[in-house]
């Protein structure tokens, strides 16, 4: 029986775990499946979630804009209610949904009146609280009526039970233009309605100025009833179009218990803040007993109000809406999202242009004084911008921001915000918020993470989205759920179980919207000695003997944060649905002190890595299999046995059976310090049909700046600069894939060039395939990778040209008004390649269309934009064009310039290679020239040797050690 050893692509390494034993695990087939089975988890879009919890029966729902409703009794399952719908129609039945009204009337009947109430005032007499029709006061300025208005502008709710009414509180907030809106109370018996409209709590935008000739008349508020009778408007509400500098628009209301028992609520967005008033627990209305500041003042209110309460929060409209308090342990935690649903708008195909950046402060008193992780104030004094690229303040600390590649997913998650948090019945906390997909939609759904509160009474989130801890295996738990207990009480994972490779994301401020930056993960290890290395160094360590609280430093930044346990979430989409396997994964989240930034990090634990290895290995079971398979930074050593030996020549090389073969996958982490054994009784092993020689026309290794075409010598590369102030192109020396091209930074009319002849000049071909590997070294957005030119002039214009660029935009033109954009950067949805590492890019184009590969997988997000449709576009005339320029390039070819980054093995075909194909030549490509196998070195001293290392590949070259990134780690 022969034995070959392989290395192949894994997601993430895996660190030694508490499941790990001495020994031998045996993972069968129905084990792999469940792990790796499909699953569809129900998922609700409601914007502007609010959740609370129905003990009667066991019950979480979620209220949010625009009667949005949904329920779950797990915080992952969701379900839509039907009365969450809203419709326009005349006939008030149309509302009828499930056999109840989200409220008692039609939405155009609903708040035109409520029952007067009596309350006690300041001065102890009593008042009476008139009867106020909500939906016309909101509806003045829109000359549509309010009928229509009221429609669209129901946002935010809230909703409470409110143990001394017996009743369930729903407090929403009508929308009006120029801060016309009003926070309503309506009541039911139920979490879902139907609600009763029972009084307005308070208004806005009653500041006696005429827009096209109409109003707020203050006469139509409450006013009185707070500041006593008024012969006419206070002075200090005269500010005219000022309004939103100085006072809120009352807006996205939250309720909430303290810890006394005592009511209250917080609201406002932008404008002139937010507020806190404190409510009469027996009504659930405004307490008119309680008294603010401000009461006779005529300069413009920079603090409370007599009227609007007590301000905790923002002011001169700076950025800030959806306030939430909860209190989690020891502090009041005061949640606010900056920026906006999508501060930039969309572009034509409505891919969001900016998003929501949450942030938090804290206080030990339920109405403040709320200040971040470096005690600045929650509230402003003068106008700041405070968010995206060119905000002037970074205060509050930060929960998440947008991210993208994050274990598998497929497609950004962004504009996360306006949230809800929750202690749940489980007496774990829970941040409820929405994000967005960025894929070109106006996709949304709700999500549920986790939060700990790390050694430093700070907020930090989960890494995942909560799906709990189930076994799919067993469906018993596979880790005990981590809990905030075990945290402060237990060493969740010892030193040696942390120590492995991670994944990566630090979120930072100050995000550009417009251009919908993300951030995507990189990777790091951490060693049982506490370094860090890896795309950034440092250091980490448990903070405290006994407790799973952690300290990293990175890059001379202290992040204080928490060790857990997760099940990470599979595909996401905004299909409602969330699609993948049961994987678990070591988990790291924290926050920055000094910044304000968290992040997070995660390793797969030994099952899950070993399951979704075997999963991407079969993909390999062709005759492309030899003992250099793939590899990246994150492998393990397999090995493959069989009872048939002529399933492997004598070089190592798989021959596929013609039938089903018995086939075992030994599986090693670490050496000797993990086995585990698959067994796979029948596998059904593909044919492999990837091809990649036929139609191969040139290649170039990209190792001296005089290389010659292997399939035409008479072909030969030079390279140039556009002008003096230019960089010509050199060799540099890479750890990873030996002699590599440089080239360099540079306008266009000081380009750093590389010229080749077209190989596919008057081929007549009618397809073609270009591949190179490039790791970047720093980026523009526009500058040129590689082109296809009709000039020896790299910086004439005027001609037409094919070009892909350090955003992975590609682009064509022929001049004469045939063009394609495809991820243009003004409108990109596709991440750029990483910096400081390689990827191999593979473009592919025949009359179907242009497809892009990235280290072997088509770039499903990479979307096209041009002249005309994608289904319409004459591709085929556009390689015919190609196949008539003389002259293929690095660094030239765009409108702009060239792009520093290094490149090398730079591959053409006259024909569109197949998915099969580009995954082959990814994989035959991937070991460069000069790094071999360590079995074959073990004892020799040699110049360039590839090792297994705590489970992570590296390169010795000269003494020195470099990851696979090529960053020198020792």
């Amino acid at each position: 029986m022969k034995k070959f050893l392989i290395t192949t692509l894994l997601l993430s390494v895996a660190s030694l775990t508490s499941m790990v034993y001495a020994g031998s695990t045996r993972l069968r087939d129905a084990n792999i499946n469940k792990l790796l089975a499909t699953q569809e988890i129900g998922a609700i879009s409601i914007h502007d979630p609010s959740i609370v919890y129905n003990p009667s029966n066991s019950t979480y729902y979620i209220v949010g804009s625009h009667r949005g409703l949904g329920k779950s009794t797990d915080l992952i399952n969701w379900q839509e209610l039907p009365n969450g719908k809203w419709v326009i129609a005349p006939n008030p039945l149309d509302n009828y949904q499930d056999g109840s009204y989200l409220f008692n009337k039609p939405i155009w009947q609903a708040f035109k009146s409520n029952p007067t109430h009596q309350v006690k005032l300041a001065d102890e007499s009593t008042g009476t609280l008139e009867s106020f029709d909500v939906s016309a006061f909101c509806a003045i300025y829109d000359s549509k009526g309010d009928s229509a208005h009221i429609i669209g502008n129901m946002w935010a709710p809230d909703v409470i039970y409110n143990k001394e009414m017996g009743k369930w509180c729903y407090y929403l907030s009508l929308n009006g233009d120029h801060w016309a809106s009003v926070i309503i109370l309506m009541t039911g018996d139920s979490p879902v309605g139907p609600f009763t409209y029972e009084a307005p709590v308070v208004f806005s935008g009653f500041n006696n100025y005429s827009y096209s000739g109409k109003k707020v008349n203050y006469k139509n508020t409450d006013l009185e009833l707070v500041l006593g009778p008024q012969s006419s408007l206070p002075t200090r509400y005269n500010v005219g179009e000022s309004w939103g500098t100085y006072y809120p628009n009352c807006i996205d209301p939250n309720v909430f218990y303290d810890e006394d028992g005592e009511l209250w609520l917080i609201y406002g967005s932008w404008s002139g803040g937010i507020y806190s008033l404190k409510l009469d627990k027996n009504t659930g209305l405004r307490d008119y007993t309680v008294s603010y500041g401000n009461k006779t003042s005529t300069s413009p209110s920079t603090g409370d109000d007599a009227y609007f309460g007590k301000k905790i929060a923002g002011g001169y409209y700076v950025s800030g809406e959806g306030p939430y308090i909860r209190y989690i342990g020891g502090y009041y935690y005061l949640f606010m999202s900056y920026g906006g649903f999508a501060p930039g708008g969309y572009d034509e195909k409505g891919k969001p242009q900016g998003g929501y950046d949450m942030r938090i402060f804290r206080s030990t008193s339920p109405t403040g004084p709320f200040k971040d992780q470096n005690g600045v104030s929650a509230i402003y004094n003068s106008y700041q911008m405070n968010y995206g690229p060119t905000s002037a303040t970074n205060r509050g600390h930060k929960i998440i921001g947008a991210y993208n590649d994050w274990a598998n997913m497929w497609v950004g998650e962004c504009a996360q915000g306006h949230n809800s948090a929750i202690v749940g019945a489980d007496g774990e906390a829970y941040v409820v918020f929405h994000t967005k997909f960025n894929d070109g939609t106006y996709g949304h759904q709700v999500r549920v993470h986790r939060l700990f509160v790390n050694e430093k009474g700070w907020l930090v989130c989960s890494p995942f989205r909560y799906l709990g801890t189930q076994n799919a295996l067993t469906g018993t738990y596979a880790v005990p759920t981590t809990t905030q207990a075990m945290i402060e009480t237990s060493q969740i994972l010892t030193s040696q179980q942390v120590a492995g490779t991670y994944q990566l994301i630090i979120h930072p401020y100050k995000l550009d919207y417009k251009i919908f930056e993300e951030k995507v993960p990189v990777e790091v290890v951490l060693s049982e000695d506490g370094k860090v290395s890896g795309a950034f160094t440092g250091t980490w360590k448990y903070s405290e003997e006994g407790k799973s609280y952690i300290t990293l430093t990175i890059n001379g930044r202290i992040y204080y944060g928490v060790v857990e346990q997760q099940e990470i979430n599979g595909v996401t989409g905004s299909d409602n649905k969330v699609h993948g396997g049961h994987m678990f994964a070591n988990c790291i989240t924290a926050l920055c002190q000094s910044t304000g930034e968290p992040v997070w990090l995660y390793t797969l634990e030994e099952e899950s890595a070993i399951a979704y290895n075997f999963d991407k290995m079969t993909n390999y079971l062709s005759t492309d299999i030899t003992k250099s398979a793939p590899y990246s930074l994150y492998n393990i050593e397999t090995s493959f046995t069989s009872s048939d030996e002529s399933i492997f020549t004598t070089e190592g090389k798989l021959i596929p059976p013609q039938e089903n073969k018995e086939l075992d996958l030994t599986v090693r982490l670490d050496g000797s310090k993990y086995y585990s054994q698959i067994i796979r009784n029948s596998l059904n092993v593909p044919a492999n049909n990837a091809d990649v020689t036929t139609g191969k026309i040139a290649h170039y290794a990209l190792d001296a700046v005089d290389n010659k075409n292997e399939f035409n010598p008479n072909e030969q590369m030079t390279v140039g600069r556009a002008s003096t102030s230019g960089t010509t192109p050199t060799i540099f020396e890479d750890p990873i894939r030996g002699n590599v091209l440089h080239q360099y930074f540079g306008a266009i009319s000081a380009c750093s060039y590389t010229r080749m002849s077209n190989p596919l000049y008057t081929s007549n071909a009618d397809a073609f395939s270009v591949s190179f590997w490039v790791k970047p070294i720093s980026k523009t957005q526009y500058d040129t990778y590689f082109g296809f030119l009709n000039t020896t002039s790299v910086t004439n214009t005027t001609l037409g040209r094919f070009f892909f660029t350090d955003n992975t935009y590609t682009g064509f033109n022929d001049m004469g008004g045939n063009w394609f954009d495809i991820n243009h950067p003004s409108t990109a949805t596709y991440k750029d390649l990483p910096t400081s590492q390689w990827s191999f890019v593979t473009m592919t184009m025949d009359k179907d269309g242009y497809t892009l590969y990235i280290n072997g997988e088509a770039q499903k997000n990479h979307t096209y934009d041009g002249s005309s449709t994608v289904s319409t576009f004459n591709y085929a005339n556009a390689i015919s064009t190609i196949c008539g320029y003389q002259y293929m390039y690095l660094g030239a070819g765009s409108f702009w310039g060239s792009s520093n980054a290094y490149l090398s093995d730079l591959s053409v075909y006259n024909r569109a290679l197949t998915a099969a194909d580009i995954n082959l030549l990814y994989s035959n490509s991937i070991t460069p020239t000069g790094i071999q196998d360590v079995q074959k070195f073990e004892k020799q001293k040699i110049e360039t040797r590839k090792v297994v290392e705590n489970g992570q590949i590296v390169i010795y070259r000269d003494g020195k050690c470099y990851n696979m990134q090529g960053q020198r780690i020792k």
